[in-house]
């Protein structure tokens, strides 16, 4: 499956080096996943996802500069934030699943019940 990532990063539009970041932040990116079904334990990762964020074409576009597969673009910042934390998360599951080390720091790991647990999580809102 490896050669399929290749593949898929050839065919992706790579973001142009950054000259003037619009927006420089560093998110939470919050993974979690059922490890045992008949326990019912929810395993929560919380991985540092540092974002840059700049404008181009009417746009943003946001680029994690630890990560060079993780970027995203969109309309506006609060979109582009949102894209690029799911860009995130599903390149974080398939590194997992192709044994590939996540080149993000992991902040903590902890397990909870499946419901009625709290997450703190920043919210991005814009203002002009």
């Amino acid at each position: 499956m490896g050669s399929k990532i290749r593949q898929n990063r050839a065919q992706m539009r790579v973001p142009p080096p950054l000259v003037q970041p619009y927006l420089d932040l560093t998110m939470r990116c919050v993974i979690a996943s059922m490890q045992d079904m008949k326990q019912k334990t929810l395993t929560i990762q919380e991985y540092e996802l540092p974002v840059t964020v700049h404008e181009e074409d009417g746009g943003f576009v946001a680029v994690c500069p630890a990560w060079q597969d993780c970027y995203a673009q969109a309309d506006t910042i609060e979109d582009v934030i949102t894209e690029i934390s799911s860009v995130a998360a599903s390149l974080i599951e398939l590194y997992k699943e192709e044994n590939m080390p996540i080149p993000l720091r992991l902040k903590s790991t902890t397990e909870k019940a499946p419901s009625g647990f709290t997450l703190n999580f920043p919210l991005i809102v814009s203002s002009e």
